[in-house]
């Protein structure tokens, strides 16, 4: 996700990324980041599944259940980076709407906010 973002930067010799640019870094990269974790969960699952109860693996994971939980995997990093970066860029900014990098941080937006709640949001999302 941060990919284009850096070549256009240098392309363009610049390191700024504006504010809706942040937001869908950000989103993408929740998204990517949390899906992938789900994926990693499942496939230890399969693996348990295979060396413990290897004469139950045809009924526990059949193809069925195998979607099932790939989906549940998607759907959970689409709500992960739904409610982190929502709460995130919901914060008041005081310093302007541009990041000097090209990669959009979450403690970075934290540290342009100027809300004093910004620290209690993001321990009570965690």
């Amino acid at each position: 996700t941060t990919v284009p973002k850096s070549m256009h930067n240098s392309l363009m010799d610049t390191r700024a990324i504006t504010y809706l640019g942040c937001v869908g870094q950000s989103l993408s990269f929740t998204v990517f980041i949390s899906a992938e974790y789900s994926l990693l969960t499942v496939m230890a699952y399969d693996r348990y599944v295979a060396i413990c109860r290897p004469l139950h693996y045809g009924t526990l994971l059949d193809s069925r259940a195998c979607v099932k939980m790939a989906a549940a995997a998607w759907t959970s990093g689409f709500l992960n980076a739904v409610l982190h970066p929502g709460n995130t860029f919901s914060l008041p900014l005081c310093q302007g709407n541009v990041v000097e990098q090209f990669f959009c941080e979450i403690p970075q937006i934290l540290k342009l906010s100027c809300s004093d709640r910004s620290y209690l949001r993001e321990v009570w999302l965690l």
